[in-house]
């Protein structure tokens, strides 16, 4: 059980959230409203306080109004709709996610699409593996196979970058991408979305690069 000092640090961090919330202009998860809501939720919660539960619904009406074309899980649309499922799957808020966020979930798989059929450079394919975060979500929710084949193409994608990365020299950024890819397929396994691409990613792996993270994977997604 909390302490009285430790209730009153969370009301003064959840008071300075909220002063800060109406002067950014910024939508998204990491720094802007939809991330501002999540955390207002939380807190309402825990401290039983309608007032912030009112405030935090007023953040995520503002988010899910952006029209941002940005489709990021940091600061764009599939960081919105990640936060819109969470809060949905928790019960905070009553309501049906395809008809709230219907247009842009087909915004992000098509702007994915499209993203998928071109030579990615390295910087947009590590922005993107993200967004497997929300897709897995979105796929635990609705079971649509469009969803699981954007998110396997993502994975299958991103993890041709590290190999090329590899086979050119450039091992330092493809190891330090690895953590990132492997949590997310390990997340994708608990769903069981991603098992016959993630052997098809450890073959890849394996042809003449020796590492120790894709075969942890392989593991988490056979337990699995």
């Amino acid at each position: 059980m909390s302490t009285r000092k430790e209730l009153s640090i969370i009301r003064k961090i959840a008071d300075y959230v909220l002063l800060n919330a109406y002067s950014t202009k910024a939508s998204g998860l990491y720094n802007g409203k939809a991330g501002m809501a999540l955390a207002m939720f939380e807190v309402s919660r825990a401290l039983h306080n309608e007032y912030y539960e009112e405030q935090a619904m007023e953040l995520l009406q503002e988010s899910l109004l952006s029209q941002t074309d940005d489709i990021g899980y940091d600061n764009g649309l599939s960081g919105i709709g990640f936060v819109l499922c969470h809060l949905i799957e928790q019960g905070f808020v009553e309501a049906n996610f395809e008809e709230l966020f219907g247009s842009q979930l087909i915004k992000i798989k098509s702007q994915m699409s499209q993203m998928l059929d071109k030579k990615e450079k390295w910087a947009d394919t590590l922005n993107r593996i993200k967004i497997i975060r929300f897709l897995d979500t979105v796929y635990s929710k609705t079971k649509d196979e469009e969803t699981k084949t954007i998110a396997e193409s993502l994975v299958e994608l991103a993890s041709r970058v590290i190999c090329k990365n590899l086979s050119s020299g450039n091992r330092q950024i493809a190891l330090a991408t690895m953590p990132l890819l492997c949590t997310y397929m390990a997340l994708l396994a608990e769903s069981n979305l991603i098992f016959t691409k993630s052997v098809e990613v450890m073959e890849m792996f394996y042809n003449g690069h020796d590492t120790i993270l894709p075969a942890s994977v392989f593991l988490i997604n056979y337990n699995a």
